[in-house]
């Protein structure tokens, strides 16, 4: 048992245009007993009956296997299935009503199969990973004709900067629609009809500490969004945007995250944490769209081709990585 399966423990090592090998890191919380009953684990990936338990409840390696169907979620949704607080009371009292987030069913009906197999409640009712591999096997014979009739997903990378302190973290929440303070975070849109995957980046204070992080975290990037929030971190931008513009000529868009009504130019966008969902949303979309506007996107956007490549090994031997 891993006990701690998140995206963050999860590598993927490209080895040609269509093939990846997954990796898995981080085993300082598995076991090799095939039971155990300690409460471990990352809220949001954490199977119910651990979150639930008091280290009195005998559990199997089919924590994992619910630890997997949040993992699926999260690549499809952009966050997990559980709304992630700091109150226990809050988190125990979702694992005990199995309260999941609902399903978003543009992901396909295989795939949304596959999660609600994972993410069961009832342990004795949940799959184990043979089953699912079979499943995942089958869904990509019946998706091959994703790679056959190249069908593209546009890509775009989308990187706050500004001073630290004036937002770029929260912001970055709410556009992503997740609780969780990541370097990268990502979520599926549809534009005008095509799927486009947008690709957040956080400097998360890096920026304010060394200058070395600056090139890894701007360079491709499609999109970059200058961050401010008074007078003086207005001030700051001209600085960020020569920084940024050593390694990358993105599109510009400037957002003011003051909650007093703070706004240097009428054409900076306005927004803040505390601003509905919607809002941000129709943001978001306006950005996408004025950027696919001047861009053609079959030449300008990084193009992903992807297919989950399962290797038969895993099932005949168990072993991974």
């Amino acid at each position: 048992m891993h006990r701690d399966l998140k995206p963050e423990n999860i590598l993927i090592k490209q080895i040609d245009n269509n093939h990846y090998i997954v990796k898995l890191i981080d085993f300082g919380l598995s076991k090799l007993n095939k039971y155990a009953q300690t409460v471990v684990g990352t809220t949001g990936y954490m199977a119910p009956e651990i979150q639930m338990s008091k280290n009195d409840v005998i559990y199997d390696e089919r924590v994992d296997m619910w630890s997997a169907g949040a993992v699926l979620y999260f690549l499809l949704h952009g966050y997990s299935p559980f709304i992630v607080k700091g109150s226990l009371r809050f988190t125990y009292y979702q694992a005990e009503n199995d309260m999941l987030l609902p399903y978003n069913y543009s992901a396909g009906n295989d795939l949304i199969e596959i999660m609600d197999k994972l993410l069961q409640h009832n342990i004795k009712q949940r799959a184990f990973a043979n089953d699912i591999l079979e499943q995942l096997q089958q869904h990509n014979k019946n998706n091959v004709n994703l790679i056959e009739h190249n069908i593209i997903i546009n890509e775009i990378k989308i990187t706050f900067i500004g001073d630290f302190g004036v937002g770029k973290t929260s912001l970055i929440q709410r556009f992503a629609k997740t609780s969780m303070q990541i370097s990268i975070s990502s979520i599926s849109k549809l534009i005008n009809g095509n799927p486009v995957n947008i690709i957040f980046h956080d400097t998360q204070g890096t920026e304010q500490m060394t200058q070395s992080l600056v090139p890894q975290i701007f360079r491709g990037s499609d999109i970059v969004i200058l961050v401010y929030k008074d007078i003086d971190s207005y001030d700051s931008l001209e600085k960020w945007k020569n920084t940024v513009s050593q390694w990358c000529q993105p599109m510009y868009f400037t957002i003011c995250s003051s909650f007093n009504g703070y706004l240097k130019n009428s054409s900076d966008l306005q927004l803040n944490s505390r601003d509905v969902e919607s809002k941000f949303d129709k943001v978001l979309t306006n950005i996408l769209n004025q950027y696919l506007e001047k861009y053609n996107p079959n030449q300008q956007i990084n193009k992903v081709q992807a297919k989950l490549v399962v290797n038969d090994s895993v099932k005949k031997t168990g072993k991974c990585c």
